[in-house]
């Protein structure tokens, strides 16, 4: 390989990796608790999660938390 193919090579390595460097350690909006909160109200796949989770914790005779939908 001649060496101005293998430095252009190398310099677009470079750009394509300065990209994806941004791209990685770019932190988009701060989301907290309050942005998904309330987001599986009325879904009864959601609350079939947590009978499930339920009866898994009795099953295994793990103390289950005071829950409201318990």
């Amino acid at each position: 390989m001649v060496s101005g193919q293998l430095e252009e090579r190398v310099a677009s390595l470079e750009r394509e990796f300065a990209v994806l460097k941004q791209l990685a350690f770019c932190k988009g909006p701060e989301r907290d608790w309050r942005s998904t909160f309330g987001m599986f109200a009325g879904d009864s796949g959601f609350d079939d999660v947590l009978r499930l989770g339920r009866e898994f914790r009795q099953r295994e005779g793990i103390e289950d938390r005071d829950d409201a939908r318990a």
